[in-house]
């Protein structure tokens, strides 16, 4: 996972299918809303 974070922002690495772990930042509160960053850019942008 990245060094830089964002504050108020939980890190952490979720397992998925056949090996593959999702990193995920958690913040907020409310109903799930899933984000999904564009190639290169990482979730700071």
């Amino acid at each position: 996972m990245t060094d830089v974070t964002i504050d108020g922002f939980d890190y952490r690495a979720v397992p998925g299918d056949g090996g593959v772990e999702l990193n995920v930042a958690v913040g907020g509160s409310g109903p799930a809303a899933v984000l999904l960053h564009g190639f290169p850019q990482t979730h700071l942008m």
